[in-house]
């Protein structure tokens, strides 16, 4: 295998002129010593994409995106490193050289497909040769040309069929114990890792198998099991089914749906442009998969219950943050695009594709019907925060204003109450300085003027653990106070914090005894009764790994509201450039950190 030598992707970098690079996608406009353009990652009047040609790098301080000509172009054209680097070579005119240094090790995973192929060829068979699997697919509706046309397999009850398979017919087994397939026991005996399981071979666009799914068909726990990620399979970075895109040469839509069975029987019945995840949350690498075979026309079809509006509203913000704008199909009575095209057909599914909706249409549906006739107290509190955390996520005042019409008419809420009570909730702003000095040129703000929702929602499962005397959150006390300063939270968690240090538990009549003269406080702590009185169940650890990635994402916030103020002063003033790059270089530390956070690894 021959590298690009690293001197001439150092050559790429210098000569890719971040200015060129850009205007071959957008229009660009000199602004003293920068160039600036209507951002080309979310939507904008106002420009506030910037272009350095010193650096040769971009920073958008409307959505934070930011990095080189070769990132810019990775996100444009949602390409790989390497095809980027051969675009950019050719337009700046770098003939690229390979490394073929025999000392270079060389990488080859065909091993690794071999077994896989043979693997998937074995299940096979076990599906041709057994009734029990195909009566099964039968009465989910799934034919003997989708069994072919997906290889779909079967995994018996038998401990070792695999591995004596893969053992008289001299497969590697340390392939197969490293792709998972099988697993050495404490006795250092080989088992199967699928027993009883419909199976799935995973492809990914080369039509390689890089992986299995396997559905169980009897009574497991495990509903779903995947193949552990290996060399060749990383989750996160492919979509079942995605192979069948450069099979039919599909270019113009996806389809994203939740799981195998789904797309199957969708394909079957004439949809042949859907994909699934792999058993994880959805991931920006599948994101930008989904966008490269869809020209950014992706459409989103998850489950109808809960679980699958939570998961909608996810993915949508991941694509959202690569430039795609979901279409959302909205589907009836808690059904699942399985169900729905087996009971309605085609036709009625396509009107479902032309009907599709966007994010904002999908949660104000939701949000109507999570609309109840006789709430308590409780209830009525936690529906106006349900509305108003929907506001909050509007982005343009004109849409803003439409719904909350719509929400005026529907829900009997005053408009000007409305506008009044989104005026004080999360507005993930920071109060303006307008004193602002800069002379310090490491100067960051920490003044906030509200917290965010999530804030309010992680200091009240915190102060729930807290009422139930747990003593080891007293020693994150102070990250707590400082998403909530200013703030009446504040006192409340202040009085139920002393009560933990004094060994009292605190229950909730403590509270309203305590705050009962105090309207605003008691609306907040009859939200932390109801909460309470669930019995959520969080372990600490957990609470406290929200709780940090919480503080970055306050700090993102105070951080943002710097740029933007230092945007609006002085740019020839060496202060204020000086102040701005080190709260750029201070936000990009911040994003990294929050990516670290999120995966639950921390840096200090």
């Amino acid at each position: 295998m021959a590298y690009i030598k690293k001197e001439k992707i150092e050559e790429i970098k210098s000569k890719a002129d971040i200015v060129s690079v850009a205007s071959d996608y957008i229009s660009v406009k000199k602004s003293g010593r920068y160039y600036i353009a209507n951002c080309p990652f979310h939507n904008e009047k106002t420009p506030s994409f910037f272009l350095y040609p010193e650096t040769n790098t971009f920073h958008c301080f409307g959505c934070g995106k930011h990095g080189d000509s070769i990132s810019f172009v990775m996100e444009m054209e949602s390409s790989d490193y390497v095809d980027t680097i051969k675009q950019l070579a050719k337009k700046f005119n770098v003939e690229l050289e390979y490394d073929t240094n025999k000392n270079v090790p060389k990488v080859s995973y065909d091993k690794y497909y071999f077994v896989n192929d043979f693997v998937a060829k074995f299940y096979y068979r076990n599906m041709m040769e057994s009734q029990i699997p195909k009566q099964y697919l039968l009465k989910r509706g799934i034919n003997q040309k989708s069994i072919n046309t997906f290889l779909i397999g079967y995994a018996g009850s038998e401990w070792k069929a695999l591995y004596n398979k893969l053992l008289n017919s001299n497969i590697d087994l340390s392939i197969a114990e490293e792709l998972g397939l099988i697993i050495k026991t404490k006795s250092g005996e080989y088992v199967d890792r699928f027993r009883d399981r419909i199976i799935f071979p995973i492809l990914n666009k080369n039509k390689q198998i890089i992986g299995f799914g396997g559905r169980t068909i009897v009574n497991d726990k495990a509903k779903y099991l995947n193949s552990p990620e290996s060399v060749i399979f990383k989750k996160g970075d492919n979509l079942y089914s995605i192979d069948k895109f450069a099979e039919n040469n599909l270019r113009d839509k996806i389809l994203i749906v939740e799981g195998y069975m789904d797309v199957i029987s969708l394909y079957q019945n004439g949809i042949n442009f859907a994909v699934a995840g792999l058993g994880t949350a959805f991931t920006e690498n599948q994101a930008r998969l989904a966008k490269k075979f869809s020209r950014g026309n992706v459409y989103l079809c998850y489950d109808s219950d809960n679980a699958g509006i939570n998961a909608t509203n996810k993915t949508a913000g991941i694509l959202k943050e690569i430039s795609v704008n979901p279409n959302i199909l909205l589907l009836p009575n808690n059904l699942d695009p399985d169900d729905y095209i087996r009971t309605y057909g085609l036709t009625s599914f396509n009107n479902l594709l032309e009907n599709a909706i966007d994010i904002n249409e999908f949660n104000y549906t939701n949000l109507k019907n999570s609309k109840l006739n006789n709430e308590s107290l409780v209830e009525k509190n936690i529906l106006n925060e349900k509305i108003l955390e929907f506001l909050s996520k509007i982005e343009t005042n004109i849409l803003s204003d439409l719904y909350i019409n719509k929400i005026s008419n529907e829900f009997g809420i005053d408009k000007n109450s409305l506008k009044e009570d989104l005026a004080k909730f999360d507005k993930n702003s920071i109060e303006k300085e307008e004193n602002h000095s800069t002379n310090n040129i490491n100067y960051i703000s920490n003044t906030v003027s509200s917290m965010t929702n999530n804030d309010k929602k992680l200091l009240i499962m915190g102060i729930i653990l807290l009422m139930k005397g747990n003593k080891e959150l007293l020693n994150f006390l102070n990250e707590m106070k400082t998403l909530c300063k200013g703030n009446i939270i504040e006192s409340i968690l202040e009085f139920i914090s002393e009560n933990t240090r004094n060994n009292i538990v605190t229950i909730p009549t403590m509270l309203i005894d305590k705050f009962k003269f105090d309207r605003e406080k008691l609306k907040i702590v009859e939200y932390i009764i109801g909460a309470y009185k669930e019995n959520l169940v969080f372990s600490t650890n957990d609470y406290i790994k929200l709780l940090k990635i919480s503080l970055i994402q306050f700090n993102i916030r105070i951080v943002t509201n710097n740029i933007e103020h230092l945007k609006r002063m002085d740019n020839k003033d060496e202060n204020v450039v000086s102040n701005l790059n080190f709260n750029i270089e201070k936000l990009m530390e911040l994003n990294k950190s929050l990516k670290n956070a999120q995966k639950g690894v921390y840096y200090e």
